[in-house]
């Protein structure tokens, strides 16, 4: 959550951060936040999401559709 806080306020002295933190979250706003507490806790949900967007249906390429026109 800390680099949330750095990426926001980039100028802001790191010994704010801890204020900023609630802030950036809005739970009282009900806005989503992913945040994991460790860093085997972060991969380990990475490589599940990765897992789940391999066995989803191939969706095509092509953005540009009458680039391809034959």
């Amino acid at each position: 959550m800390q680099q949330t806080a750095q990426h926001l306020f980039p100028v802001a002295c790191q010994v704010y951060y801890p204020k900023i933190i609630p802030i950036v979250a809005c739970k009282e706003f009900g806005v989503r936040y992913n945040y994991k507490d460790t860093m085997f806790e972060a991969l380990s949900a990475h490589f599940s999401h990765l897992e789940k967007l391999g066995q989803e249906r191939e969706k095509p390429l092509v953005t540009r559709p009458e680039v391809w026109k034959g």
